[in-house]
């Protein structure tokens, strides 16, 4: 059976099928050449290591974690839960801000029967313990100042919903990003057949990924596909393993029968050349799914990894002791290291896909090499960049924990 997902917008599409964990939930592997970041040339090793298209998917990864809380709203109570959530999304921007969360949002199931609730709650996290820590209300009555009275809050939030249960999940594959204009999100929960769990998901990163990276090319309205895999749930049986979405912007859909015919040609045409025979039914089974909506979301301005790139956006110079120095050139998921020695000779230059975590408050970068990726703790404090050495890391490098490099921003 060819891999048949037809993506007429007028109907949902098919949950069908679905990673990435080289990086994904647990730590990425690190390695330092002493006092430098590896200093080899991407053009030295393009027929080695990991290809450059991977390492701009790990940089660009949009979270670890994810959790999704299903709500139930009693008949006649949903203009006050609404306002409830209006008031929570105040203290999880606030959580934002504090680099405890990357993004909250609340959806709206099309299909509350289908889906077994009426709403979602959703939240990004770059650590699994982000995910499960306590609210922190005295950092958040720091924000919010006399506008929070928790207890009232608490009060109402219980009156006007049930929460049913929360799952989370890490993410294994993805292609696309969820851009702010992403208001249709369509969700499907699988089980693979046992035994064949390890064939279902790569069938899921060979297969369909690729299939969805060219179905984003011919459909606009598809920004997003994507891969989870539950690692922790309150519901009283867990009955999938992973959980297949897309996201969508209802603004880029088909309107017209002509448009509608188009795309409905143009996907013909990739179930045509789709070569894949792979008989999806004898590697999983669909256990439930549906489409939401968004309601509401923290805005991208409060993500605090984009927070961080608008900091480190720009040029930045470290001098060593002898003369000779480095600079960093930032942009959103790239760093350009440029390395001088002391009469200023451009001595190497790396273009190297950069990525940003935050993890319990602790900001940490990561630059992916084809052989091996470069992992360190930084924080930018009055114009400056503070870089923390090797040293900090267990088993790395024989280098003092204190041990930093100590960047000044420039002006090109």
């Amino acid at each position: 059976m060819k891999l048949v997902l037809a993506l007429t917008i007028t109907v949902a599409l098919p949950l069908s099928f679905l990673t990435l964990t080289e990086a994904g939930a647990a730590d990425v592997e690190t390695k330092t050449d002493g006092k430098d970041n590896k200093s080899e040339n991407d053009s030295q090793a393009k027929d080695q290591g990991r290809p450059l298209e991977m390492r701009v998917k790990l940089a660009k990864r949009p979270y670890n974690f994810i959790q999704l809380s299903y709500m139930s709203v009693p008949e006649g109570g949903e203009d006050e839960y609404l306002a409830v959530e209006a008031e929570w999304m105040k203290i999880h921007e606030a959580r934002c801000r504090r680099g405890n969360l990357l993004f909250w949002g609340l959806l709206k199931a099309d299909n509350p029967n289908g889906m077994g609730c009426q709403y979602v709650t959703i939240q990004g996290f770059n650590s699994f313990d982000d995910s499960h820590r306590p609210l922190r209300w005295w950092e958040i009555r720091r924000e919010l100042g006399d506008e929070l009275d928790q207890k009232a809050l608490m009060q109402r939030t219980m009156a006007a919903r049930k929460m049913l249960y929360t799952e989370t999940y890490e993410i294994v594959d993805f292609e696309g990003a969820a851009t702010p204009e992403t208001d249709v999100a369509r969700f499907g929960y699988f089980q693979p057949i046992e035994g064949r769990e390890e064939e279902y998901v790569d069938a899921e990163k060979e297969l369909a990924a690729p299939y969805f990276r060219r179905v984003m090319e011919i459909n606009p309205a598809l920004k997003m596909w994507g891969l989870t895999r539950l690692v922790s749930t309150t519901a009283s049986a867990r009955s999938h393993q992973y959980r297949i979405f897309h996201l969508l912007d209802s603004t880029k859909m088909p309107s017209t029968d002509e448009e509608k015919a188009q795309l409905d040609q143009k996907t013909q045409v990739l179930q045509d050349d789709s070569s894949d025979d792979t008989k999806w039914n004898e590697l999983r089974k669909r256990v439930s799914g549906g489409q939401l909506k968004w309601v509401m979301k923290t805005s991208a301005e409060v993500n605090p990894v984009n927070a961080e790139w608008e900091k480190l956006k720009g040029s930045w110079k470290y001098v060593r002791p002898d003369g000779s120095y480095r600079i960093k050139r930032i942009e959103p998921h790239q760093e350009t290291l440029e390395v001088y020695d002391a009469s200023g000779e451009l001595k190497n230059t790396n273009v190297i896909p950069m990525r940003i975590e935050i993890k319990d408050g602790v900001n940490h970068f990561y630059t992916f090499y084809p052989e091996a990726t470069y992992h360190s703790v930084y924080k930018v404090h009055d114009g400056k960049w503070y870089e923390q050495g090797r040293g900090i890391f267990r088993g790395a490098a024989k280098n003092a924990p204190d041990q930093f490099l100590i960047y000044d921003r420039i002006e090109d």
